[in-house]
């Protein structure tokens, strides 16, 4: 409970509301109830109205009239208290404070009553008010009695009740009499059976449950049965067995939630039903009907079931809200005037058919100027002669004694109602998340509570709109009934702050109206956008938070007002503006999901949905495991690629060449903004040597990759990092990129310097968004070339910027979320340099060294990089192999190249060099004189200090490589 000392400011406005500062508004949220004290024994409840620019910070702004009216001086102290939501008013009692007052209230009743609900949004029991009437009247009263508990809020249905002015003693003996359900009497004029509810019949033996059902829905009605619900089409009634006839002016009410004068009379009931709130919508005369069993789920909503014609005949929505009103029975009338263009007698007939079988077992009722389909082609519209009423009574006497006179005039009949349609939405394992949004909505309503703020997030393509879709048709539809309204953000990109700000106020008006109702918002992160700290600067930044800190205002003020919840989408909950969402603090949204990645299941049923009108002669689950890191609108594309590939081939059915036609074409949405790094035509078999390390890379590769069941049931964690290390030039980088070849799979490479930023916390979020990337990418590999430079020891950076990318490194490498189908590949010529802690178990966890090649592998490699070149018959490689002792992968293909630009030599210096096309072959002569000028790229020195640093990495020496004193650099 929030308390504030704050100083009164007077203000012009001609209500009993009062005004907050911006950053208190923005606290507790405009519509809030309060209580303010004052004078130490003093107290009334008021409610916050909207942002006012001239109430200064730490004021409270309130009528200056009625202010002095409480005795509440300008610039005196007064201490609010945020009170939280309090219950409806059914009902209170106001007497006017001055005796002259009630003859002026009493005449004009229905505008002080209207004058009341737009000034007042609470009241509590001995609280003072002031009415203002017209420009110059105000009256002050006294709340007498509220109904059920003080205080409470004002709504359309809450009944005001005015008594003459009375005295203290009255008061008093009012409020005892009161509690003990007694009827004394006032001066011979008013009895206190106005103040009570009436709650006729109402069983005594009722359980604790069916009493707190009896309380819910006692609100939705008055003493003098007026009821106010909310329209819902009929036709789900037919699941529950119920027969009901299909007229249009016909209405079904739960007999339990009803007025209590109504489920005692005996009469037919018949009301006028009017949507609340908009005087531009016709009043349709209805006959009501009282039901005994609908769903649970809909009584605590309130439900009126109508015909859809009616919502088409008021231009609303499901879930519009209505007021009910009984009528007086007219039965004046005793001609039909008929509107038509067809011919008379067939139309006259054809209506008598239409009105006997109607009222042929029960009087209906029929309004005056709308259309009657009589037949597919044939329409006509009535009025009720003499006085031209807007509706009349039917049965089968005045039908009897009825005349009929036409006017031949055309009648445009009723729109199509736009029925609500069951979407085939594909089976996947994210269909809980939308079953468990819903899920918790229900339950909130049935225990009268907020709905809820729910935001989903997922990567672009993942299915939030289908699943905003989805929600949309499963809200409308029975037991749940509730209005919703989609808000796609990508459609207001780009408006002003304005421009919003009238946009989402008119949404939040019009689901006020029909509240329950839900708001639906696709993609909230194009709105409010979080800028990173190294962007504050910018203009866009001020556009982003003034956007988001509106909207946040809106929204907490609605969902802790009015039973209406929000579910939103975004791309990720980093990407929200913190005015919107913050991480530190009380925030919107009180609960998120996340969509996951498909499972190999998912896309296969998924990709069986959408052949399923095709002939297919492919293997589903091989290309299920190929689409690995799809995502639903990628797997969309594919399917439109292969149906593509059929089509040109003029084939009559999907064959398994049109898949891997198509897949060879795609970019799939999470790629389109990861740098890939392209793995080169190169596989192993270009790679010479290394026959080891090409078997443990497939070991820990190819084989999750080609048995993934197998794989996934393992008890234990598989290893998924594996650090290479060697001297420059043994080909660490190159057997990266032919690993990624050779198996199929992505390739990202990252260059370690390339991660560190001098921005703090940049860097860090540079390694998780790498991550995040591989994750999208799988199967990937994640390859960290000059991995030293990225992560070495910690506690020797003055910055502590890489101990923090280490530390990073540590929890994405083995932290709580696994790795699946990431495999992480380190390069480095320095092991020892690294942090020992990433080279434990469960991260880099198997160290390869990669050594200077051997003859064999010299001799490997010169055949694989001269396959393409031109050599004479006298060229040796195996003597070049022999010669070459102690070079490395690189310094064998600078002997080659060198040997290349000698041959060209002559060429090159002759006068006709453009018209050459062909080389001369390397001679031995050029080979040799080529291996002579080439030296290996490592001194005898520097390999000796390599072979110490591996030997102690290695735990096979515990000597120091360099004697004390010794400096040295090692690149």
């Amino acid at each position: 409970m929030l308390d504030k000392i704050l100083m009164v400011q007077y203000l012009n406005v001609k209500n009993n509301f009062c005004y907050l500062g911006y950053n208190l508004t923005k606290e507790i949220g405009s519509n809030a109830q309060i209580k303010v004290s004052y004078d130490q024994t003093r107290e009334i409840f008021l409610s916050v109205g909207p942002q006012m620019q001239n109430v200064r910070e730490n004021y409270i702004g309130i009528n200056s009239l009625y202010a002095k009216f409480l005795k509440i001086e300008e610039n005196s102290t007064v201490v609010l208290t945020h009170i939280g939501p309090v219950p409806r008013v059914n009902s209170f009692t106001i007497h006017p404070i001055r005796s002259d007052d009630f003859h002026v209230l009493d005449l004009l009743k229905n505008e002080v009553e209207n004058c009341v609900l737009n000034q007042t949004s609470i009241v509590g029991n001995n609280q003072e008010l002031l009415i203002w009437i017209g420009e110059n009247l105000n009256i002050p009263v006294k709340v007498v009695y509220v109904d059920p508990s003080s205080p409470g809020k004002l709504d359309n249905l809450t009944e005001l009740v005015i008594l003459p002015q009375m005295k203290e003693t009255e008061i008093s003996k009012t409020k005892n009499n009161d509690e003990n359900k007694l009827v004394p009497q006032f001066n011979g004029e008013t009895t206190l059976k106005t103040l009570i509810v009436d709650i006729l019949n109402t069983p005594s033996n009722l359980t604790d449950a069916e009493r707190e059902i009896e309380n819910k829905i006692r609100r939705y009605s008055n003493r003098k049965g007026n009821f106010k619900g909310r329209m819902v089409p009929w036709n789900s009634l037919d699941s529950y067995q119920i027969q009901i006839c299909s007229h249009e002016f016909n209405v079904f009410l739960y007999k339990k939630s009803a007025p209590s004068l109504w489920k005692l009379s005996e009469e037919p009931i018949f009301c006028s039903l009017s949507i609340i709130n908009n005087s531009d919508s016709r009043e349709i005369y209805v006959r009501v009907f009282l039901i005994e069993q609908i769903p649970e789920e809909s009584i605590l909503i309130n439900n009126i079931f109508v015909h859809e014609n009616l919502l088409t005949i008021l231009k609303c929505d499901l879930g519009t809200g209505v007021l009910l009103k009984p009528l007086k029975r007219n039965d004046i009338c005793d001609e039909i005037e008929v509107y038509t263009k067809h011919e008379k007698k067939e139309v006259k007939n054809m209506l008598q058919n239409y009105l006997a079988n109607r009222s042929e077992h029960y009087e209906f009722i029929v309004n005056a100027d709308i259309p009657i389909i009589l037949a597919s082609n044939i329409i006509c519209s009535l009025r009720f002669k003499p006085h031209y009423a807007k509706y009349c009574l039917i049965d089968q006497d005045f039908l009897r004694n009825c005349r009929y006179s036409f006017i031949d005039e055309h009648v445009q009949g009723l729109p199509n109602y736009e029925k609500i349609e069951n979407i085939d939405f594909i089976e996947t394992s994210n269909n809980n998340l939308c079953n468990n949004i819903l899920e918790s909505i229900a339950n909130n309503l049935v225990q009268n509570m907020r709905l809820g703020c729910y935001l989903i997030t997922g990567d672009i393509g993942t299915g939030k709109s289908k699943i905003v879709e989805k929600m949309k048709n499963s809200l409308c539809q029975c037991p749940n009934f509730i209005y919703s309204e989609v808000v796609q953000c990508k459609s207001l990109k780009g408006k002003t702050l304005d421009s919003l700000h009238k946009v989402f106020s008119t949404i939040l008006e019009n689901l006020i109206a029909h509240e329950p109702s839900i708001l639906l918002i696709d993609d909230l992160h194009i709105l409010c956008k979080s800028i990173p700290d190294s962007d504050a600067h910018l203009q866009n930044t001020v556009y982003y938070d003034r956007i988001s800190e509106m909207l946040y205002l809106l929204f907490i003020s609605v969902v802790e007002n009015y039973s209406i919840g929000i579910v939103a989408t975004a791309e990720s909950k980093n990407m929200l503006n913190k005015n919107i969402y913050d991480s530190r603090g009380t925030y919107l949204f009180e609960k998120q999901y996340n969509i996951d990645e498909l499972t190999q299941n998912d896309r296969m049923e998924i990709i069986k949905y959408f052949f399923k009108d095709y002939e297919c002669v492919v293997d589903f689950e091989i290309f299920s495991q190929k689409t690995e890191g799809y995502v639903f609108q990628d797997l969309y594309d594919l399917i439109q690629r292969v149906i593509f590939q059929s089509l040109k081939t003029e084939s009559n059915r999907i064959e398994e060449e049109h898949f891997e036609k198509a897949l060879s074409q795609m970019v799939i949405l999470s790629h389109s903004e990861i740098k890939l790094h392209t793995p080169g035509e190169k596989d192993f078999s270009n790679v010479g040597g290394m026959d080891d390390i090409k078997k443990l890379l497939g070991e820990s590769l190819m084989w999750p990759l080609k048995y993934p069941n197998l794989f996934n049931s393992a008890p234990l964690r598989l290893q998924s990092g594996l650090l290479l290390y060697g001297p420059p030039g043994t080909g660490k980088t190159l057997l990266a990129g032919a690993a990624a070849k050779e198996y199929g799979v992505r390739l990202i490479s990252i260059k370690g310097p390339e991660l560190l930023s001098k921005y703090i916390g940049a860097s860090e979020q540079a390694v998780r968004d790498v991550f995040v990337q591989a994750q999208g990418a799988k199967p990937c590999i994640l390859f960290f070339d000059e991995f030293d430079s990225l992560a070495p020891r910690r506690g020797h950076d003055i910055t502590g910027v890489t101990d923090r990318v280490v530390n990073q490194l540590l929890t994405q490498m083995d932290g709580i979320e696994t790795l699946n189908g990431v495999f992480v590949l380190a390069a480095t010529s320095r092991p020892d340099l690294l942090d020992p802690a990433l080279l434990r178990p469960g991260r880099l966890d198997k160290q390869i060294y990669c050594p200077f090649p051997d003859k064999e592998s010299r001799l490997d490699i010169l055949r694989i990089l001269s396959k393409n070149l031109k050599l004479l018959d006298d060229v040796d490689l195996e003597e070049i192999a022999e010669t070459t002792e102690h070079f490395s992968g690189a310094d064998l293909q600078s002997v080659l190249y060198n040997a290349q630009l000698s041959s060209m030599e002559d060429l090159l210096k002759s006068e006709n060099n453009k018209d050459i096309e062909q080389l001369k072959p390397i001679t031995r002569e050029i080979l040799k004189a080529s291996l002579d000028k080439t030296r290996p790229s490592l001194t005898k020195k520097e390999r000796q200090k390599y072979n110490l640093i591996y030997s102690k990495f290695q735990g096979k020496s515990n000597n120091d490589y360099l004697k004390p004193g010794t400096k040295a650099s090692l690149a």
